[in-house]
C-alpha cells in the first residue's frame, strides 16, 4: 500500500485497502442510504469536523509507517484472539477485554484526531483506551515512551551526582513443558526471598543501594516460556558489582521458590549503561536507537531473536501462519500477566532523584501535551463504522500525517465507500 501515491479511485479494490480486501456494497456500513439511494442525509455529510491550519508534514518514512499501522493490525489480532476469554464486572456483567473496545469504541459524538507538538504525527482522542501494555501495541508504544522518559531522567541525574546504575538481568532454567502462569509466580516469589534474604541486605549496606526499578518480561523458544528480569541498580558513589557476588543469593532463592537453580554463567548478568552503548553500537544501525531505558520499556515489544520470540511475535506469527497454536500462546501470556505491573520503583527512589509522583499506565495511554491541536473530528455515526470495519484506523493516521490535502483526499474516498457522493466540503 502507497499512502504517498493515493488518489481517490472508482474501483472493486484499492491500494489503500489491507491486501486482497475488496470494497463492500455501497451503503453498507455506516450509511442510512437505502438501496440505490446515495444522496447525503438529510442537513448534509460533515465528515471533516473542525480542522486546523497544519505545518510541512515531517518526512517520509516508509519503515516508520509500516511500524505504525503494524501496531494497529496486531492489536486486532490480539483483541480477536481474547474476545472469548470475557470477565464479570462489578455489576456481574460479562465484558470483553479491554483491547478488544480500545481504539475503537467512541465515548462522544465525534472522534477526535489530535497533532502532537512534540513529533508532528496524528493521534486519536475520544476513544476507550485500554492503557494495557502486555496486550495492546499502541497503548505499550505510548506508555513506554512515558515510562522511558522517565528512566533516562533517573539514570542521567544520580550518575551525574557521581553514582553508579548498573543493570542486573536474572533469568531461570525453563523446559517447553511449563505453563507461563506457574513459572511466572515462582520466578516473583524467588525475587522477594532474594530482597529479603540477609546476604542481599549486606549488598545493599556494603555497596550503598538505595533503591531499584525492575521489569519482569518474557519471550517463547525451543525451551518453552523464558521468563526474566531487568533491575536497575542505584547505588551511592562509584561502585562495582560482580555477577560472582549475585549468583549464589539468586540460586538459592530459585531452590527456595520451586525452581531449578541457574548456573553461574547463565543466570545473572551485570551491565553498565556504557556496556550497553557497547553493545548496541556493535549490533549496527537497525538497533542503534535502542538505550538502556528501551530495554526497560520496550522488550516485550520489539521483535525476537534467537532467544526466541516475543509475545507480539506470537501474534506476528499468527498472522502469518494462521497456526492456532500461536493464539494460544498469546492466550497464556496474557492470562498470566494481566493485573502485573511493567515496572516497579522500590519505595523512596522517585522521592531520592526528585521525580513527579508515578502514573497509572491508564493514565500514560491517556496523557496528551497541553500544546497539541487538534486536527479533525470524525462522525461516529457515519463514518467511524466504515473505517473499523476496514480496518483503516492505522491508514487514516498515516494521511493525516501527509498533511491536510492527503487527510482530505482520503476522507473523500471513505465517504463514497459509505454510499455517499454529494457531501459538501
Amino acid at each position: 500500500m502507497h499512502l504517498q501515491d493515493y488518489q481517490v479511485a472508482e474501483s472493486s479494490s484499492s491500494p489503500f485497502l489491507p491486501p486482497g480486501q475488496k470494497l463492500p456494497p455501497r451503503g453498507a456500513v455506516g450509511s442510512s442510504a437505502q438501496a440505490g439511494d446515495r444522496r447525503p442525509p438529510e442537513g448534509g455529510f460533515d465528515l471533516l469536523g473542525k480542522q486546523h491550519e497544519i505545518i510541512t508534514p515531517p518526512p517520509w518514512d516508509k519503515a516508520a509507517m509500516a511500524r505504525r499501522l503494524e501496531r494497529f493490525e496486531l492489536q486486532s489480532l490480539a483483541a480477536e484472539s481474547l474476545e472469548p476469554f470475557k470477565v464479570k464486572d462489578r455489576a456481574g456483567k460479562l465484558q470483553s477485554p479491554r483491547v478488544c473496545k480500545c481504539l475503537r469504541t467512541p465515548r462522544s459524538k465525534f472522534v477526535e484526531i489530535w497533532k502532537s507538538a512534540k513529533h508532528g504525527r496524528h493521534y486519536y482522542g475520544g476513544l476507550v483506551v485500554c492503557g494495557s501494555v502486555w496486550d495492546c501495541l499502541p497503548c505499550a508504544a505510548k506508555i513506554s515512551e512515558h515510562r522511558g522518559e522517565e528512566i533516562k531522567q533517573a539514570v542521567d541525574s544520580w550518575e551525574s551526582r557521581g553514582n553508579t546504575v548498573v543493570m542486573l538481568t536474572q533469568t531461570f532454567p525453563h523446559y517447553s513443558n511449563q505453563s507461563c502462569k506457574p513459572l511466572l509466580a515462582k520466578f516473583g516469589e524467588a525475587r522477594t526471598i532474594q530482597l529479603k534474604s540477609k546476604p542481599w541486605k549486606k549488598i545493599k549496606s556494603t555497596f550503598g543501594l538505595v533503591g531499584f526499578i525492575n521489569r519482569t518480561e518474557v519471550t517463547y523458544g525451543s525451551n518453552g516460556w523464558h521468563i526474566h528480569c531487568h533491575t536497575l541498580l542505584f547505588f551511592s558513589g562509584l561502585v562495582t558489582l560482580s555477577p560472582g557476588q549475585v549468583i549464589p543469593i539468586w540460586q538459592t532463592a530459585c531452590l527456595s521458590s520451586g525452581l531449578t537453580a541457574p548456573s553461574s554463567a547463565h543466570g545473572v548478568k551485570i551491565s553498565t549503561p556504557q556496556d550497553m552503548a557497547d553493545y548496541i553500537a556493535k549490533q549496527g544501525k537497525e538497533t542503534s536507537n535502542w538505550t538502556i531505558e528501551a530495554e526497560m520499556t520496550k522488550g516485550h515489544t520489539k521483535r525476537g531473536g534467537k532467544e526466541g520470540k516475543t509475545p507480539f511475535d506470537l501474534l506476528r506469527a499468527y498472522r502469518d501462519t494462521k497456526e492456532e497454536k500461536y493464539k494460544r500462546l498469546f492466550v497464556e501470556y496474557s492470562q498470566a500477566f494481566k493485573g502485573k505491573r511493567q515496572l516497579y520503583w522500590s519505595k523512596g527512589l522517585r522521592d531520592l532523584l526528585a521525580l513527579v509522583p508515578e502514573i497509572t499506565d491508564e493514565e500514560a495511554a491517556n496523557s496528551q501535551d497541553e500544546l497539541d491541536e487538534m486536527f479533525s473530528m470524525i462522525d461516529t455515526a457515519k463514518l467511524w463504522p466504515l473505517i473499523r470495519k476496514l480496518n483503516l484506523r492505522g491508514q487514516l493516521l498515516e494521511l493525516a500525517n501527509q498533511g491536510e490535502e492527503k487527510f482530505t483526499a482520503g476522507l473523500r474516498y471513505f465517504q463514497t465507500l459509505a454510499g455517499y457522493t454529494d457531501s459538501p466540503f
